[in-house]
């Protein structure tokens, strides 16, 4: 039985707005995709119209296959792929893996001139693909994007303008940064895939370590060493990321909103968001909403 979960949302700003040149960070559209290896999901550069644009595609977990210019590459958690220039004229495809189950990924495209010359500028210096810090300000970033176009609440295309640019300008540093960084950061990768993936349970370094074939003091040195942080803090800091993100859109009693981030006792997850934020949950909405 095949499975597939698409969610793709237009900025209706970016309709509004037009060729505004001042509103050049706007992004076009957003999604998120889930698809197992019975939707033979595929895509060809040719048949996407004749029009420029950029694209970021991020993979979450599973792996996809890019076809640049007839040479192959295989997209793993954690590598992102920048494209830019006329649809058309960019010879491309990308597909789900043949060796994987599923490719999961977020993806966000741009049509205004400044921000296709962004990614080329990109492209340019770190290359059609990169690895990325899933837990790094970039992927944050797109997240973010992604649920205010699903929430429906990018209303000021003023505000969607600098998230826009905001997000180009992390990409741009962090592509550079990390492409080319050694062993170490597919752990990382691997762990936050798995982290998302179950946010709402306690995961513990004992599973983590299990996960990786690895014994727990062996996996908390190299993932330290690539991470820079240990598994728990690591772990703990991508739960209370959410929770922010959560609060940001959604009105939920601190019990819920604890349950939601893996978190049994909600006094425990007050205790941590303050230690991290300085201010409780509950704080935290009312500054949100004034």
């Amino acid at each position: 039985m095949t499975k597939t979960e698409r969610h793709h949302f237009y900025n209706p700003a970016a309709i509004v707005t037009g060729d505004a040149p001042h509103l050049f960070g706007i992004p076009r559209l957003c999604g998120y995709e889930w698809n197992d290896n019975g939707t033979h999901f595929h895509v060809a550069g040719g048949n996407r119209g004749d029009r420029d644009r950029a694209l970021f595609k991020y993979t979450i977990s599973g792996q996809g296959v890019l076809i640049l210019n007839g040479e192959e590459h295989i997209l793993n958690a954690g590598d992102g792929f920048f494209l830019a220039g006329n649809v058309s004229d960019t010879h491309y495809d990308y597909r789900i893996s043949d060796n994987a189950d599923h490719w999961e990924f977020l993806f966000i495209s741009f049509d205004k001139t400044v921000a296709i010359d962004i990614v080329r500028r990109i492209i340019r210096d770190a290359g059609n693909i990169v690895r990325l810090n899933p837990a790094g300000a970039a992927v944050k970033s797109a997240w973010h994007l992604y649920e205010m176009f699903r929430s429906g609440e990018v209303a000021d295309p003023y505000a969607a303008s600098r998230l826009g640019y905001d997000l180009l300008m992390q990409l741009c540093s962090e592509a550079v940064t990390f492409s080319g960084k050694a062993a170490g950061t597919d752990l990382v990768h691997k762990i936050a895939a798995y982290g998302f993936r179950h946010l709402d349970r306690p995961v513990t370094v004992d599973e983590l370590a299990a996960k990786c074939n690895y014994s727990r003091w062996y996996f908390s040195k190299i993932f330290r060493a690539a991470a820079g942080m240990s598994p728990s803090e690591f772990i703990m800091e991508q739960k209370l990321t959410a929770a922010v993100q959560i609060i940001q859109h959604e009105n939920l009693p601190v019990k819920e909103l604890a349950a939601r981030c893996g978190f049994t006792d909600p006094g425990y997850f007050i205790r941590r968001f303050k230690r991290r934020y300085g201010i409780t949950p509950a704080q935290y909405k009312s500054q949100e909403e004034s």
